[in-house]
């Protein structure tokens, strides 16, 4: 769209009429940069004596440039001008009634769940380090983490046909361990980006062939969840005397 610009002189309305000096000081001082009220300081002279002054000087010349004729906005221009007051007057509606955005802005996301979901997919798609990170940092969030292994476990145990009580695991979410049941080491929240390595909290049945029951379950670290799994304990007490004479 293009910009409709008034023109710089008009034909003069009064053109047999001779400028005053008085007129022509001020269409002088106009032109030379200074806003109206600094015209009037400069005369001497009220803000209506210096408009009525460049009022007489433009009718007599035709010069509209002593009146500083500025081209009319577009559309575009009028409607982002209306945009910014309507988000002004959004902000300041939001500051004095937080309760009622809050409640707003969940009915809204209730509505379009599927709109929210086709936007989440999509930015997903296009920021997949982003993802990365923002996982990555939930993950070192030790009830986060615990979250995610006791979700695994569960999915798991269903999938294989063993039984679970998700109640007595969800019990480490609310409570995250800091050490492990067996060896005491610290557990690690923060390594292997959710994978299962070192000293990275699990999940251990107790005794496999009752589940992940009330009582039947602990938090290991990897580490020797992984030695436990492979072996007997005679087997592992076999290898512990090894250990002992060889050092």
């Amino acid at each position: 769209m293009t910009v409709e610009l008034l023109p710089l002189s008009k034909p003069p309305i009064r053109k047999h009429v001779p400028v005053t000096s008085q007129e022509q000081i001020a269409a002088d001082l106009r032109k030379s940069g200074l806003l109206l009220k600094e015209v009037g300081e400069r005369m001497n002279i009220t803000h209506q004596n210096t408009w009525r002054l460049l009022r007489n000087y433009c009718d007599k010349t035709g010069d509209t440039s002593v009146m500083k004729y500025r081209a009319r906005k577009t559309d575009e221009e009028r409607m982002e001008t209306k945009r910014a007051r309507h988000r002004r007057a959004a902000l300041i509606y939001a500051e004095r009634h937080p309760e009622h955005i809050r409640v707003h802005k969940k009915e809204y996301r209730h509505k379009n769940i599927e709109r929210f979901r086709e936007k989440a997919t999509e930015w997903r798609k296009k920021n997949p380090e982003r993802v990365k990170f923002n996982m990555d940092a939930w993950r070192q969030v030790p009830k986060n983490r615990m979250r995610s292994i006791v979700n695994c476990r569960i999915a798991d145990a269903k999938r294989r046909g063993i039984l679970v009580d998700p109640d007595a695991l969800y019990e480490f979410v609310k409570h995250p361990p800091t050490h492990c049941a067996i060896s005491g080491i610290a557990l690690d929240y923060s390594v292997a980006g959710g994978r299962g390595v070192g000293h990275s909290p699990s999940i251990d049945r107790i005794r496999p062939s009752l589940g992940y029951t009330k009582g039947n379950v602990a938090v290991i670290s990897h580490r020797i969840n992984t030695i436990k799994s492979f072996g007997t304990a005679d087997e592992h007490r076999m290898i512990a005397d090894y250990l002992d004479r060889i050092k």
